[in-house]
């Protein structure tokens, strides 16, 4: 009897400590996942600031690649009618960039997170950031858009206007060749020159399409369509002056300085149309009144068929294009080079 007792007690004994184990190996178990949670959400939480924080490291970076180039761009008249197009009255495009970069450096984290989940990741900007910097420290892109600005120089000094500037008269709309006459050898720029700012157009371009569509804000947009059509302009110019000296031997010289001008013509027309200014009377009148209204309704048309080809949306373009062609229609000109704008700018943006 006494055995059986100290048998009964020992096993209670026994499955009083199991059950205590049993209990405290639960607890532990919940102790530690309860632990793990939190670890993860800590870590989570560190990550989203890390994010936050690359992020605002790259866009800040982006926005001194941009004041840096533009402000090289502004140095040099080909190019500086341009970048001040894409200024507003008293806040030129890189004293807004530079306003906004500050404002970015005083957003809260949770604010960089908004932006951050609107817009382009930090690896797109660093891309940008790159281009931007490859495009300004090119050993070369000084002296090209020297060679621009003189390019342009001759180009002024072969075209006559009833006010003497060489710029073409709005009024009178005449402009008269002085023939015959081929590019002092200072102002034909090399093979490099064409080259380099060849070579800075691409690149301008990539920073562009390297942009989505919503990007931080309108005013990065502007920045880059400005710094994009600058290049191309100055390229333009450098071409120009080039083609007409090597063909000035060949006496087909007026047709080449013709051609220049058409070229330059068209620049400046997609530059207006890409939002760049006010509109400009001349490229909305009528052909047959003097102005170039034919010219830019063909330059929409044809970048349309350039861009379909390209696999670029069309369909909203071909629409505005139908509007402004109905407002041609009804003499309602102005209004049909607003509707112009649109079609350009809905297959560039």
């Amino acid at each position: 009897m006494k055995i059986k007792t100290l048998f009964y007690l020992a096993a209670t004994i026994l499955l009083t400590l199991g059950l205590f184990a049993s209990t405290s190996l639960a607890q532990a178990r919940q102790v530690g996942q309860q632990g793990s949670i939190e670890r993860a959400n800590s870590q989570r939480t560190v990550s989203v600031e890390v994010e936050n924080e690359i992020f605002r490291r790259e866009l800040k970076n982006f926005y001194s690649e941009a004041v840096l180039t533009l402000k090289i761009f502004n140095e040099y008249q080909v190019t500086r009618a341009i970048v001040n197009k894409a200024s507003q009255p008293g806040a030129g495009i890189v004293e807004r960039i530079l306003a906004e970069q500050d404002r970015i450096t005083t957003m809260s984290g949770t604010e960089i997170m908004i932006l951050r989940s609107s817009s382009a990741n930090a690896d797109v900007l660093r891309e940008a950031a790159s281009n931007l910097h490859s495009i300004r420290t090119n050993g070369q892109l000084r002296d090209s858009l020297s060679a621009a600005d003189r390019a342009e120089e001759w180009i002024k000094s072969t075209r006559k206007s009833n006010d003497g500037s060489g710029n073409i008269n709005v009024t009178s709309g005449t402009t008269v060749i002085t023939p015959d006459v081929c590019p002092d050898p200072s102002a034909v720029p090399s093979v490099t020159d064409i080259a380099v700012l060849a070579g800075v157009t691409a690149a301008a371009q990539g920073v562009m399409e390297a942009l989505p569509t919503d990007f931080v804000s309108i005013l990065a947009r502007v920045a880059f369509v400005a710094l994009f059509t600058a290049a191309q302009v100055a390229q333009i110019a450098i071409q120009a002056v080039y083609d007409i000296d090597q063909n000035c031997k060949a006496d087909i010289f007026e047709g080449k300085v013709l051609a220049a001008f058409d070229l330059q013509l068209r620049l400046k027309i997609e530059a207006n149309l890409a939002g760049l200014g006010l509109p400009v009377l001349l490229f909305y009148i009528p052909t047959a009144q003097g102005g170039h209204l034919t010219l830019t309704r063909s330059i929409v048309a044809d970048s349309i068929a350039k861009a379909t080809t390209a696999g670029v949306p069309v369909d909203q373009a071909n629409a505005y294009l139908g509007v402004a062609d109905t407002l041609i229609g009804a003499g309602q000109y102005k209004d049909a080079y607003n509707m112009l704008r649109l079609a350009y700018q809905q297959i560039v943006q």
